[in-house]
């Protein structure tokens, strides 16, 4: 395995990803880049960008590693223009703790016209306790420009060679006495022995992302615990915890690069070269107790939302190690890290890549139902190819189970922040099954009977859903999870003289809308959130990162009502959404409590080759209202009801309908 935490650079644009963009860069600004083969100044490609309009923006950046120490940096690049009105340049910025401490775009130069490939150069001061550095080319109104042969140096040096200085294979991939298995394993565990190992868990993730020497690499951090684990009946065990954590901490603790861990742009975290032991012995303790740690450690250290756990965290290691010690199957042990996914209270922690058991233990096949839980009552609310069943049925017993029992049984394995995510969840696993047909038990008009359906392979019902219509003449409807890239900015044009929008958020948006709604939706600008994060710097402690804005000084904004619709299928991106939204003029969220699940998501591998997500930063309103597990609460609440589906009524969107028509 090559050390993962020395970068592998891509300033001249040749290494392409899968969607033809190049590999690690990403945009700021309305404007999209394109790689060029045939205008370059060396290698394959350069890249482009291209705009129509006198107002556009565009940029195409790069974030490096601030893993050096010097006085200044230096950004050096080429750059051909044709026909720019505006202004182009290269882009060199250096943030701390959320803003730009050191910045330069080469605006002042007012380069524009139509110019050869030309090289360029800028420099800034360098600050060694800088959170990012960021490098690229941008373009400022119409006109196209092209960027290639990027370098960065600092203090005269160039960073490729200053990262290949340290690019010798990290100690602890050299580690590999564990290779073949911990080869400790612990029956019927004492008291003592539980106590012991619990100090061992807390303090192995505490020296794992706080200590320097662990952050360089030095050791096999995996292989660290299993050593000490065999070590949990040594009358010393105290004595010698102490000597390891005074060995790994009396050194220099100033961290500013990190073996296991980095952060993205977005300031998540992302945990790196950690073995996913695809090959594991399930009976093999000392591996299950690395999941155990390795998941307690992340939610404790870079979990922003551990406050907010129905169990105190630190005592979950106590609950947790005899379940992980009795374990001794793929299932078993796969279940129980479900339930311990499910202490973290986050719709983001649901279950990824566990495998063919997990698969056919819920069941590999689906009977094409759609329901609801109302009062307590599975109802129908869609299906495929079963005659005998209509909308509104209430589900009584599915393969000889009752209704009420199955949901129990899956509720044990369903992640969620709260009821109404979790009901949306269990409904989800409510009718999968093995078997190719089942016997389902349905109430229709206070009498009972038994049908059969056929299963088919897993394919969950698609909305098909137009991206937007017309209603009532006056009202336009946009539906988000159905919108194609760039689409939206030509509906609100189109609807700017509506009466009324519905903006149904009962969905996943297919696109980050909340720019264009605020910039045509909006008179200025204005706050709608706020975000926390840790950082290399300070493990495990959060702080609030700045306000975060929407919308644009215009005038000609759009005056009309807006109704926002939601439910417990708005999750994520569509509750950050649902936040913007709610600071539009004239606005009403309408519906139901959503998932409450919030900020970009970080992966967690885990050994037996599982995964998970988490909620990798923290999501609050203006005045730091908690988001997680709460949700987005509407002003206007409605439900649907058994009758309102018999009817095929959309309850929620009649009450939009209502409120827009009602001014």
């Amino acid at each position: 395995m090559a050390q993962e935490n020395q970068p592998k650079l891509n300033m001249d644009f040749e290494s392409i990803d899968s969607q033809g963009r190049p590999s690690d860069w990403f945009e700021w600004g309305d404007l999209q880049t394109t790689i060029d083969s045939s205008n370059k100044i060396s290698g394959n490609n350069s890249v482009s960008i291209k705009s129509f309009e006198s107002e556009k923006f565009g940029s195409i950046v790069y974030s490096i590693p601030n893993v050096f120490t010097g006085k200044e940096i230096t950004l050096e690049g080429y750059i051909k223009a044709s026909n720019v009105s505006g202004q182009v340049g290269l882009l060199l910025r250096i943030d701390k703790d959320n803003d730009a401490v050191e910045f330069n775009n080469m605006l002042s130069m007012d380069l524009k016209g139509t110019f050869e490939w030309t090289k360029y150069k800028i420099t800034v001061p360098y600050h060694d306790d800088a959170d990012a550095i960021y490098i690229g080319g941008l373009l400022t109104g119409k006109g196209k420009v092209w960027f290639d042969n990027f370098k960065v140096s600092v203090d005269g040096v160039n960073i490729e060679k200053l990262y290949q200085d340290t690019m010798s294979p990290a100690l602890a991939e050299q580690d590999k006495e564990f290779d073949q298995g911990s080869n400790f394993y612990l029956n019927n565990p004492t008291i003592l022995q539980i106590q012991n190992i619990e100090k061992l868990g807390k303090l192995w993730g505490h020296l794992k992302y706080h200590s320097a020497s662990v952050a360089k690499g030095d050791y096999n951090f995996d292989y660290e615990l299993i050593r000490k684990l065999h070590l949990i009946n040594n009358p010393e065990f105290d004595s010698e915890l102490q000597i390891w954590k005074e060995k790994l901490t009396k050194a220099d603790q100033n961290i500013r690069a990190h073996y296991y861990l980095d952060f993205k742009k977005t300031l998540n975290p992302v945990f790196k070269n950690e073995s996913a032991y695809s090959n594991m012995k399930y009976d093999d303790d000392g591996l299950k107790l690395i999941a155990l740690f390795r998941y307690w450690s992340v939610i404790e250290y870079l979990f922003p939302y551990k406050n907010l756990t129905d169990l105190q965290w630190g005592d979950i290691l106590k609950k947790y190690i005899p379940k992980f010690l009795l374990v001794d199957d793929e299932l078993s042990y796969k279940l129980l890290l479900i339930e311990l996914f499910k202490e973290t209270g986050d719709s983001h922690a649901s279950i990824y890549n566990m495998g063919e058991k997990i698969e056919h233990y819920f069941g590999e096949n689906q009977i094409p139902i759609t329901a609801k839980i109302i009062n307590n009552q599975v109802i129908v609310t869609d299906f495929k190819n079963i005659p005998q069943l209509k909308t509104g049925d209430e589900i009584l017993a599915f393969d000889g189970e009752k209704i009420d029992i199955r949901i129990a049984r899956l509720t044990k394995y369903t992640i969620a922040s709260n009821v109404s995510s979790q009901n949306r969840d269990v409904i989800l696993k409510l009718f999968l099954t093995n078997k190719n047909d089942v016997e389902i038990r349905v109430r229709r008009n206070n009498k009972n009977f038994n049908i059969q359906a056929n299963s088919t392979k897993i394919n969950y019902f698609n909305q098909n859903k137009p991206s937007n219509v017309e209603l009532a003449g006056d009202i336009g409807y946009i539906y988000p999870g159905s919108l194609k890239k760039n689409e939206l900015k030509e509906i609100l044009k189109r609807y700017k003289n509506k009466k009324g929008i519905v903006i149904d958020l009962r969905c996943y948006p297919s696109d980050y809308i909340i720019d264009i709604i605020g910039g045509l939706m909006m008179p200025e600008p204005k706050e709608f959130a706020k975000f926390s994060a840790t950082s290399l710097k300070e493990i495990g402690q959060f702080k609030v990162k700045g306000a975060i804005t929407v919308g644009d000084n215009n005038p000609d904004y759009y005056k009309g009502k807006v109704a926002v619709l939601i439910d417990e299928n708005t999750q994520s991106s569509a509750e950050f959404t649902v936040m913007a939204l709610r600071v539009l003029p004239n606005v009403a969220v309408i519906g139901s409590q959503t998932a409450g699940a919030d900020g970009d998501v970080s992966e967690i591998i885990l050994p037996g080759n599982a995964s998970t997500m988490m909620s990798g930063i923290g999501i609050f309103y203006p005045d730091m209202k908690e988001t997680q597990r709460i949700g987005m609460i509407p002003d206007i609440k409605v439900s649907p009801t058994r009758k309102g589906i018999e009817q095929n009524i959309d309850e929620v969107l009649l009450e939009a309908l209502k409120f827009i028509k009602k001014y």
